[in-house]
């Protein structure tokens, strides 16, 4: 296969792989929030611009040298931005002018000095450290943001966190290694580079849509084991928790004790005033009771007008 068979495969191949996971994010389910909602937007430019960094990359080799020079090294960087707005809004951020004004400014100075190093040096090793160094400030800078959302539960962050470090590792080690150690022909190097893409842009996806998808999990977790009402755990979190609170507690050689509240005549609270009424009651008896206790202890609602108070206590 020659060189341009070659680009043009590569360019079906990777508009290909960025089709489907651009159809892959509009299966992912849609937050409510604002800027949440608008995190698989900015994946799909991610998709779309990596893709566009990589056919220009490949041009140089058939003739469109200065189409390489001009929108390579912008539209990579781009793609390292959009990485990071698309985290920040996956996280409920704003990204607030400050931010958009960085960003403008960064691309047009490193398109200046780009376009510099090749009009009067033509310094392919400056390019390539140029662009190498620029993408991974984003990329960090996502990095940080996502740490501070880490815990021991977070899976879906977690992998997220993985997938933007192993494209770190792959931006800052495994670029510098191909570039200026082992350089090879021009069909390869285009292969590398299209493994390289493909490798980001899967990385990215599967870090992104785990993050989602574990983020929803967790929130009809919390649904299902919280009492839509009073806000208090229900009656599911007590016959999914309690034995392993006894046995936690007996572990620990603790005593945990079960103190249950009942509101006295609720059904004639119920009959009389109505069930508005009775919710409003049950809510501030919650409330009441919730502000008694300690952050280790927890309440439940079982039903009714029926509390349960799970208290720890060396």
């Amino acid at each position: 296969m020659g060189i341009e068979e070659l680009v043009v495969f590569q360019g079906g191949l990777l508009t290909l792989v960025a089709l489907i996971g651009i159809a892959f994010t509009f299966a992912l389910p849609k937050p409510k929030h604002k800027h949440k909602s608008k995190a698989a937007h900015y994946a799909r430019l991610f998709l779309v611009f990596t893709t566009l960094a990589q056919i220009t990359l490949s041009l140089r080799h058939v003739g469109y040298r200065e189409v390489y020079i001009l929108c390579y090294n912008l539209f990579l960087l781009f793609s390292a931005w959009l990485v990071f707005i698309s985290v920040a809004k996956r996280y409920g951020h704003a990204v607030r002018g400050r931010y958009r004004y960085a960003i403008a400014s960064h691309l047009l100075i490193v398109e200046l000095l780009t376009v510099h190093y090749y009009w009067n040096q033509d310094s392919v090793m400056m390019r390539d450290a140029l662009m190498l160094f620029n993408c991974a400030i984003p990329l960090m800078m996502t990095l940080s943001r996502i740490r501070h959302y880490l815990n021991r539960e977070s899976i879906g962050n977690w992998v997220l966190m993985l997938s933007l470090l192993v494209a770190l590792f792959i931006t800052l080690v495994g670029g510098p290694l191909y570039l200026f150690v082992f350089v090879g022909s021009s069909e390869q190097q285009t292969m590398v580079g299209l493994i390289s893409m493909v490798s980001l842009q899967l990385l990215f996806l599967l870090g992104f849509a785990v993050s989602i998808m574990y983020s929803l999990l967790e929130r009809l977790r919390l649904r299902v084991f919280t009492d839509a009402l009073t806000g208090a755990k229900n009656r599911h979190f007590y016959y999914e928790m309690a034995p392993k609170l006894c046995a936690y507690a007996e572990r620990q050689q603790q005593t945990l004790s079960v103190v249950v509240c009942d509101i006295d005549h609720f059904k004639s609270i119920n009959d009389r005033y109505g069930h508005l009424a009775g919710d409003y009651a049950l809510k501030h008896f919650s409330r009441v009771v919730q502000s008694l206790l300690r952050k280790e202890d927890t309440l439940i609602r079982m039903g009714g007008g029926r509390i349960l108070n799970f208290v720890c206590a060396k």
